[in-house]
């Protein structure tokens, strides 16, 4: 039933900020494609990002940071703020 079912990604636009959910943390990248060239820093369980954009990428969703660069929007890895 669709009542038991919710998103694996956050898809909200008003979001300011994103909180590293993952224990091991997450990374940044230089652009929506998500490969080991794009990485750019690693960043630590219970950082606080700052959000610029929603960027869809067919099913799943990226947050444009501040600084340019992406972040996943699974909601295994970030939560809201």
């Amino acid at each position: 039933k669709a009542n038991f079912v919710a998103n694996l990604y956050w898809q909200g636009k008003h979001y300011q900020s994103l909180i590293v959910a993952n224990p091991k943390g997450t990374y940044e990248y230089k652009q929506t494609t998500f490969s080991r060239s794009n990485r750019v820093k690693h960043l630590k369980k219970g950082t606080t990002i700052k959000v610029k954009r929603l960027v869809r990428r067919g099913y799943m969703t990226r947050y444009q940071l501040a600084n340019g660069h992406y972040l996943t929007g699974n909601k295994q890895w970030v939560s809201v703020k």
